[in-house]
């Protein structure tokens, strides 16, 4: 399992169309796949991590992205049935760093991560979205977990 700092390309599974790309630097979907794959969570075009957490609180994840204007990815924590839809923003189409959001609810996401190991996986939307590494911000200490009322996207 890793720290809260992973490199795309150490990903401890890569599924479907997910590859090592852009000279093995980045993990994504090349373009040109089909777009109907990406459109559903429940596609196997993922790419996954174990993340080691010290300390339980609210994290928000940091990225190094690269896409094209209105590309998107999902997050999945651990095996939740519920994702973030996280739209890219970046507007120039080249590696930038942006923060997991979750689509017209909150920027940056917060997520309670309890002390030990858990999965983080990266499922793209769209073909031509690359994600070079993320790291997981601490925002405070040993909070309770709050009950979570937001809908979210089902990934069953």
């Amino acid at each position: 399992c890793g720290g809260l700092y992973q490199e795309a390309e150490e990903a401890h599974e890569l599924s479907g169309a997910m590859m090592k790309l852009d000279g093995g630097r980045s993990v994504g979907a090349p373009k040109g796949v089909p777009e109907e794959k990406f459109f559903s969570t429940s596609s196997k075009n993922y790419a996954s991590y174990c993340v080691d957490i010290e300390k339980a609180g609210h994290y928000k994840i940091k990225t190094f992205v690269k896409e094209s204007p209105g590309d998107a990815m999902f997050v999945r924590i651990n095996e939740n049935p519920t994702a973030y839809k996280w739209f890219i923003d970046t507007k120039n189409g080249d590696y930038t760093v942006d923060w997991v959001s979750d689509h017209e609810v909150s920027d940056p996401q917060l997520t309670y991560f309890s002390k030990g190991e858990h999965t983080i996986r990266f499922y793209n939307r769209t073909a031509g979205v690359l994600l070079d590494y993320f790291q997981l911000e601490q925002v405070d200490d040993e909070t309770p977990e709050p009950p979570d009322k937001r809908v979210r996207f089902d990934l069953s």
